[in-house]
């Protein structure tokens, strides 16, 4: 009989386990998306932990802002689309994982196409502006 156990095993800046009756998450902080491998039953992300992501993440959330934004794939490989329910003269910034401002353009139309596919593999922060408040935030994922 033979019997084999695997680890996972990172060096990270911070990261925690939760587990209850309900299930359990484990996060990492610190840890950029580097490659994912595809076969027909298998999927490997290296040097990123999470299991199933399909829709852009949102960090920042403005309550009664009277109209959606929503951004997505993610991850996203070449194009990200912001989709608007209304577009009250809104403009996105990407920042990059050091919080280096690369892109600032309007928001135009009810759905605008966001080119990734000239930057590096890593995780990105797009806000979404209204004058000069923030009112929406995503983490994306390049890879």
């Amino acid at each position: 009989m033979f019997l084999s156990a695997q680890n996972q095993e990172v060096i990270s800046t911070t990261g925690n386990f939760f587990e209850n009756s309900a299930g359990s998450v484990s996060f990492t902080i610190g840890e950029c998306l580097t490659n994912t491998f595809v076969s027909s039953n298998l999927t490997l992300t290296q040097g990123f932990q999470q299991s199933n992501l399909e829709i852009a993440i949102d960090i920042r959330n403005i309550k009664d802002l009277g109209f959606e934004i929503m951004a997505y794939p993610n991850p996203v490989s070449e194009f990200i689309i912001v989709k608007v329910e209304k577009n009250p003269g809104l403009y996105y910034i990407i920042y990059d994982i050091n919080g280096v401002m690369l892109e600032r353009k309007e928001i135009v139309g009810s759905e605008t196409e966001i080119n990734f596919e000239n930057l590096n593999p890593s995780i990105y922060m797009l806000k979404v502006f209204n004058n000069k408040m923030e009112v929406k935030a995503f983490k994306i994922i390049k890879y």
